[in-house]
């Protein structure tokens, strides 16, 4: 030990000299006082004792292996998942890791924001916890991340524990064992009354921009159906419904559509008061329709299969997931309504109010539009009457004499 001056291994090697019995160390750490500049130093290191015949020990071997490049690895590693539970633990964020098939490895204790335990979600496909509406779109990004692609604020649905619906926005990275991807680690951050409030923002903006646009196609005076179809197409964007039809009620009593739009009306074929099979432009007051225009008050339901008043749909009709409708009125009269169905994600009461506030502009500009064409028809009438008579009194042979007054004085003679 004169080289390598070391108190506690000079005892250990006395040790093992005196009392014959071998030691084993892993990661021995060891500090050379001639080069400090190498740090703590750690080594496997055994010592074991050569004896004779007669069990005395005449010899040690001394077997040596430098591990520090391992060990301080391992340290490191060490100080990084302690610094990482630590942050994870307290952080208002959900934090998780997964293997590279989506299995969640450890998620924070922040995972209660949407109702969940730990214990609950740990061991699960992240899968279970997306809309399958939004899967392909998660599996996609997941996908991406484990062949070395970072995803920065991807804004995903997730489901709660209860069942219903929260946004949140998701950055993740690879996980690397040895130069290996071996899962993904990942930030989740619940921005649900974020969106509500820029829908809530967003909504007025463009229900005014669309009232605009109605008054604007009312001032080009332009049939029912272009304004009924302008009309249905602002109501649909408002919402982001996949489809819908504005109805007024017609003197029969039933309900003609006016505008109708979405994918799938090609095939769908309903029946008339006759038997025969036809496109859906007159419907009968009942089910959820029925609702709307019997109670002359706005709904919307995001389970129409399941509404007590649902009576189902026709053979064709587009697969309805959610139902909203809003009627018409004149004054104090049900004069039609406006119906949405299929927006993902269900309606709520920010769409009801909007549409409640694009109806009443629908039918101002609807009446007096048609007023105007009423008043244009009678004044052309008028004017060709009024031809008519000058040509009768013109090639009259007799006198005519005409009075618009109580005096009876000469209009024409």
């Amino acid at each position: 030990f004169d080289l390598f001056p070391h108190a506690e291994n000079e005892a250990i090697f006395k040790k093992v000299r005196d009392s014959g019995e071998p030691v084993f160390f892993k990661d021995k750490p060891f500090e050379f006082s001639d080069q400090p500049e190498r740090g703590i130093t750690y080594w496997d290191w055994s010592l074991v004792p050569v004896k004779d015949k007669d069990n005395h020990v005449t010899g040690l071997v001394f077997s040596l292996r430098e591990t520090t490049q391992s060990k301080r690895a391992e340290l490191a590693l060490a100080r990084s998942e302690e610094e990482f539970r630590l942050i994870a633990e307290t952080s208002m964020d959900i934090i998780f890791q997964t293997d590279t098939k989506g299995r969640i490895n450890y998620v924070s204790p922040a995972v209660h924001q949407i109702g969940y335990n730990p214990d609950q979600v740990r061991g699960r496909p992240f899968a279970d916890f997306i809309p399958a509406r939004e899967l392909s779109n998660a599996e996609a990004a997941f996908q991406a991340v484990t062949r070395g692609e970072p995803i920065s604020l991807l804004e995903l649905p997730i489901i709660r524990a209860d069942g219903s619906m929260d946004y949140c926005e998701v950055s993740a990275t690879p996980l690397k064992r040895k130069g290996y991807a071996s899962g993904v680690q990942g930030i989740a951050r619940i921005i649900t009354e974020r969106k509500d409030t820029e829908q809530k923002v967003r909504n007025p903006t463009e229900v005014l921009k669309g009232i605009n646009r109605i008054f604007k196609v009312g001032m080009r005076n332009e049939n029912d159906e272009n304004l009924a179809h302008e009309t249905l197409r602002i109501a649909e964007g408002v919402t982001g419904s996949g489809f819908g039809f504005i109805g007024e009620i017609s003197p029969d009593g039933l309900l003609r559509d006016i505008a109708i739009s979405g994918p799938g009306w090609e095939n769908c074929s309903m029946g008339e008061q006759t038997g025969h099979r036809q496109l859906p432009t007159n419907f009968k007051f009942h089910g959820l329709y029925g609702k709307v225009v019997n109670e002359g008050r706005p709904f919307f339901t995001n389970d129409p299969a399941g509404h007590p008043q649902s009576i189902g749909t026709p053979e064709g009709h587009p697969r309805l997931t959610a139902f909203l409708g809003v009627p018409l009125f004149y004054g104090n009269q049900i004069i039609g309504m406006i119906a949405l169905g299929n927006k993902k994600g269900g309606y709520s009461d920010d769409d009801l109010e909007s549409i409640e506030m694009l109806a009443p502009a629908f039918v101002e500009v609807l009446l007096k539009c048609r007023a105007e064409r009423s008043l244009e028809v009678s004044r052309a009438r008028e004017h060709e009457n009024a031809l008519r008579f000058k040509q009768f009194l013109d090639f009259t042979p007799v006198p005519v004499w005409i009075a618009h007054d109580p005096e009876l004085s000469l209009i024409h003679i």
